[in-house]
């Protein structure tokens, strides 16, 4: 059971983090890959110059192509990548950067990668517009198959002892090998993951230029076209959300690994 005491309050989380940015950050430099804080850490970037203080995650974004040398390329003494290659029960489309010495806790389910940074590729897309709806619609079905069958899974490991899941390695290989089957063009459209829906769809390529902004006391790598990609996910995104939602939306609880036991699936995002 876990020891209650042993949880890593939210600022030290945020400091393991930025710590974790700050190597990627330099390893990204060294070797010429483009990266740029995305969703709500890009959102914090621009409008709170930090962290949106209710925000519990941080995330990046990648061009499929960078991402792949980042994978291939990135050792760490104290971070490791996370995803489908690396983790046969791992259940997202995107890798994650974790903190080797930790392990998390979301809710009541089991155990799993500890203090992270999602990593979103971003995916080409062919040029004609009733292909981008065609591939948007089949992968929004592969979504919803996939997410019924992880919780079928997650209800089995609730009332049995068994963990074993083939059928939820299948679908996410599916799931995964379709919205990066496209090649990765410099121009055209665009799709960033997670979900397979028009708000993630940019049809012109935002990494044609970055730039470094200040992030608490850091500074981290951004795409120059903020604006775009801000505006089609947030809307009016310097306008703050009503006072009830400017809540946690994972409801993480991280711990140190002091018992150095690898954690056991990757459920808890």
């Amino acid at each position: 059971m876990t020891n209650p005491t042993n949880e890593i309050p939210l600022e030290e989380v945020r400091k393991i983090q930025m710590d974790m940015l700050a190597e990627m950050d330099a390893f990204c430099k060294k070797h010429h890959l483009r990266y740029s804080l995305a969703y709500g850490t890009l959102l914090g970037a621009i409008r709170e110059k930090g962290f949106i203080p209710w925000d519990d995650d941080m995330d990046v974004m990648m061009p499929l192509p960078d991402m792949q040398v980042f994978k291939k390329t990135f050792h760490s003494e104290n971070t490791r990548i996370s995803d489908f290659d690396t983790n046969k029960d791992y259940q997202f489309p995107f890798p994650r950067l974790v903190h080797k010495h930790t392990y998390s806790k979301e809710g009541l389910k089991t155990r799993g990668d500890g203090i992270l940074i999602d990593i979103y590729p971003v995916v080409g897309l062919p040029d004609d517009h009733s292909e981008i709806e065609k591939f948007i619609k089949r992968a929004d079905r592969l979504y919803n198959i996939r997410y019924f069958s992880f919780r079928m899974r997650s209800w089995i490991m609730r009332h049995s002892t068994y963990n074993y899941f083939p059928v939820n390695r299948y679908l996410q290989r599916m799931f995964r090998d379709y919205l990066y089957h496209f090649e990765y063009k410099e121009t055209g459209s665009f799709f960033v993951t997670p979900n397979p829906r028009w708000q993630h769809v940019f049809h012109e390529n935002l990494f044609e230029e970055t730039m470094d902004v200040p992030f608490e006391d850091h500074t981290f790598s951004i795409i120059t076209k903020y604006d775009t990609f801000l505006s089609q996910r947030y809307g009016d995104y310097m306008q703050l959300p009503p006072e009830e939602e400017r809540v946690p939306f994972h409801d993480f609880h991280f711990y140190w690994n002091e018992d150095g036991i690898p954690p056991r699936d990757s459920t808890s995002g």
